[in-house]
């Protein structure tokens, strides 16, 4: 009899159907990145989803039928066991978060635990290390950052365009004399911090860039206080302004020091300019001094040889002061030389440099000027000498001049310009010699006296 082969039978739809069920069920799990378990109400685990076997704490089958005391410290398994119970006892799912060590990572559990009968659980549990460490290292810059902010020594603080402090650290109430965060906070910039409204106007950042500007501002108790601005303006997507932000440094003591250094170089300065005046000029007449009008006729000097231009010089004295020192006194003397000074600069141009030679003589330089271009201004000087009168207790007194002009010579030509005052000087000798109260222009023989 031949061997009867027996054919498999075919599976009805609803068999189909399961298995095609639990393959979609195992692939779906498979995918899954979620552990998902079945613990009951004693906490012994019933089953483990096939969804994420690498972070359990062990191997499913080191797991199953075992207690949650048997895995956990006695602390930890205590808090599951109470989750469980109040699941089952109220029907409602509850969410828990909890850090697990799996093999030598520490790794956070984001927990939801549903009842799934009367003795049974369903924990579906996700790995939220990653969001974890993303929060410690929030928290931790936070930490930083208050930290920072809190123990700055500048102030710091966030202001609106309307005026009124929206944050500010310790340093920034301490800077202005005020007790606490919130009293500076209800404070009105505008009003309160500024000696004139109109002063904050004139600080405004509103370029969208971080800038510096140093102003004063009013503590509390009204005092002045100066400020470095470093802040800048924080616009809306629509462009307005939200917010004026920034750090402000206290700089009142370099403002002073810096105030006090202007002051102390300013008066240096007038100090300087005092002594260089007091080296120039002299004493007594407030005139140039013999040395200063040889540096300035030096110079003219060296300009007229260079420039072919012409140069002259006119020295003169007080025909009868020895007469006056010895009569009135060396004070009345002394008073007459001021009032020849006096007139006899009136009389000169601006160009022209007029000084006291020494004694009772006077030099003066006139640029640009011959011999017989100088002869009207030394009438000039002359006659408004002897039509002046100075008062004295013996009545007024009157005073002459002889006056002697000399310039620059080209053949020979003259070495240096002692040697055109030596001329002059000869020429006020020969004037005296003539007779006093006249001027004589220098020549071979001293010739053209005018009188």
């Amino acid at each position: 009899m031949p061997a009867q082969v027996l054919k498999p039978k075919p599976k009805k739809p609803a068999e189909q159907a399961l298995v095609a069920s639990e393959s979609e069920l195992r692939a779906l799990f498979a995918s899954m990145q979620d552990v998902v378990l079945v613990i009951n109400r004693e906490g012994v685990y019933r089953k483990i989803a096939p969804t994420n076997p690498a972070l359990l704490v062990k191997p499913p089958e080191e797991l199953l039928g075992k207690n949650l005391r048997d895995v956990f410290p006695a602390e930890q398994a205590e808090t599951f066991l109470t989750a469980v119970r109040q699941v089952l006892e109220t029907h409602q799912s509850v969410r828990i978060e909890y850090e697990l060590l799996i093999g030598e990572c520490p790794t956070w559990f984001a927990t939801s635990i549903s009842p799934m009968d009367d003795e049974n659980t369903v924990w579906v549990a996700r790995d939220i290390t990653e969001r974890k460490q993303a929060e410690a290292a929030l928290f931790e810059s936070e930490a930083r950052y208050h930290s920072l902010f809190d123990r700055m020594m500048d102030g710091i603080y966030r202001s609106t365009h309307a005026g009124k402090f929206v944050e500010v650290n310790p340093a920034m109430v301490r800077m202005f004399g005020y007790s606490c965060k919130e009293e500076m906070l209800s404070v009105d910039i505008k009003k309160e911090l500024y000696f004139a409204p109109d002063e904050r106007g004139s600080h405004v950042l509103d370029t969208g860039q971080e800038e510096m500007d140093v102003y004063r501002m009013r503590r509390k108790d009204g005092s002045e206080i100066w400020v470095e601005d470093h802040g800048s303006y924080i616009h809306d997507e629509q462009g307005r302004v939200t917010y004026h932000e920034g750090m402000l440094r206290d700089i009142t003591e370099r403002k002073r020091a810096e105030d006090l250094l202007e002051t102390t170089h300013r008066e240096l300065q007038q100090s300087l300019e005092r002594e260089q005046q007091l080296a120039r000029t002299d004493g007594l007449t407030g005139l140039y001094n013999y040395r200063h009008f040889f540096e300035l006729a030096s110079r003219e000097f060296s300009a007229a040889l260079r420039y072919q231009r012409p140069l002259a010089i006119l020295m003169f004295d007080t025909d009868n002061l020895k007469q006056i020192n010895d009569t009135l006194g060396h004070t009345a003397g002394d008073r007459m030389l001021v009032l020849v000074a006096q007139t006899a600069a009136a009389q000169l141009r601006a160009v022209d440099a007029l000084a006291r030679y020494g004694g009772d003589e006077f030099v003066v330089l006139l640029p640009q000027t011959s011999a017989r271009q100088a002869l009207p201004i030394a009438e000039r000087v002359r006659a408004s000498i002897a039509a002046m009168r100075m008062e004295t207790d013996k009545g007024p007194l009157g005073a002459t001049l002889s006056i002697g002009i000399a310039e620059i010579r080209r053949e020979p030509e003259d070495e240096n310009v002692e040697r055109l005052v030596q001329r002059a000087d000869q020429a006020m000798y020969a004037a005296k010699h003539a007779g006093r109260n006249r001027t004589v222009i220098f020549g071979p023989h001293e010739e053209g006296a005018v009188r």
